[in-house]
């Protein structure tokens, strides 16, 4: 099983911040095969005279940053973000389930597979029913690399201007902003689009160029340009000479993390075939019985009775959500495998 304890320190010599990556004994079935590996440890520290800090999970590591602007590294179920009043008083209850269901086994996977992504430097795109598990991988995964946020939820109203500039009034004259896509790209964050099944044709090209060139002209003159495009210019260039010419450097560090819905099961417009290939897809099926059983008995323990009947019926709903006939009725076989139908209705002693 992997799991990541981490905890950041200040001392006299600066911010300090260790953590440990543990990878106890495990059996991974590879089609007919198995792979055992055995326990393994990593550590990581750093402090501001070290360079060559890495986080690592497994055998996979990226190097770890100071970010500049602490405040948009995401918190993934600490519930800092909630507040404390009591319409938000169940949030507040769910934050330390969240917690632990982030740094489960199946999650774990998925990070490590970023995390392989991130070092070869692709962009990703999750797919998965729909829920907020895509979106809290994604967040956590940028919250143990330390790496910014620009969050955009893409509709049927996105338009152009919402990805790259925005003209505003300042004063008594109108001034381009940049936006989300614009600021990623700049300073090297993590752009995360949310419903990527939602996005009209007019972006298409917007992110292609995005992520195929790193290249985007903007509205004020302004061209991004790919960092290693930008590495050559600077042989036969100045800063300044460069900048003259309006031309800025897309940081290396930039990725994107698209979240998506699996069309045609779901409504959307499916992906272009060359907009497709530019990501490194991962399916992000919903977490098994077997790994939210037991978080729901230590979190719950008064309903312990009636979770495992519960977590039955979850699991035959979701298979009945898109499956024939046969599949339906194996699901309510199985239901009825754990416990009569007058026990699924009736509640527990202490909500009676």
């Amino acid at each position: 099983m992997l799991r990541i304890l981490g905890y950041v320190s200040r001392t006299s010599a600066g911010l300090t911040a260790s953590c440990e990556v543990f990878l106890s004994r495990t059996s991974v079935r590879i089609g007919a095969g198995t792979l055992a590996t055995a326990p393994r440890t990593a550590r990581f520290s750093s402090d501001s005279s070290v360079r060559s800090t890495r986080v690592r999970i497994g055998n996979v590591s990226v190097p770890l940053v100071r970010p500049r602007q602490p405040a948009l590294v995401p918190r993934v179920g600490s519930g800092s973000h909630v507040d404390a009043s009591p319409r938000n008083a169940v949030s507040l209850m769910a934050q330390p389930l969240v917690h632990d269901l982030l740094n489960s086994q199946e999650v774990m996977e998925h990070l490590a597979w970023m995390m392989r992504k991130d070092s070869l430097g692709q962009d990703m795109m999750l797919i998965g029913p729909p829920g907020p598990l895509k979106r809290w991988v994604a967040l956590k995964y940028c919250e143990i690399t330390q790496r910014e946020v620009e969050y955009l939820a893409l509709s049927r109203d996105t338009a152009e201007a919402d990805l790259k500039q925005r003209r505003e009034l300042a004063g008594r004259s109108s001034v381009f902003v940049d936006q989300c896509a614009v600021r990623a790209a700049m300073e090297g964050r993590v752009l995360i689009l949310d419903g990527m099944e939602k996005a009209e044709r007019n972006l298409l090209p917007i992110l292609n160029n995005l992520l195929e060139s790193r290249e985007i002209a903007l509205e004020d003159g302004r061209f991004l340009v790919h960092p290693d495009r930008w590495r050559t210019l600077l042989e036969t260039h100045t800063p300044e000479q460069l900048a003259q010419l309006r031309l800025v450097a897309v940081d290396p560090r930039f990725r994107v993390i698209a979240l998506s819905l699996p069309v045609p099961k779901y409504e959307g417009h499916s992906l272009d075939p060359p907009l497709r290939s530019r990501f490194q897809g991962r399916h992000i099926a919903p977490l098994g019985t077997g790994t939210l059983l037991p978080l729901l008995e230590r979190h719950f323990p008064r309903a312990a009775g009636a979770l495992p009947a519960l977590a039955a019926f979850a699991e035959a709903v979701s298979i009945m959500a898109g499956s024939p006939a046969a599949d339906i009725a194996e699901a309510a076989a199985e239901v009825r495998g754990w416990m009569p139908t007058s026990e699924l209705v009736r509640p527990p002693p202490e909500f009676a």
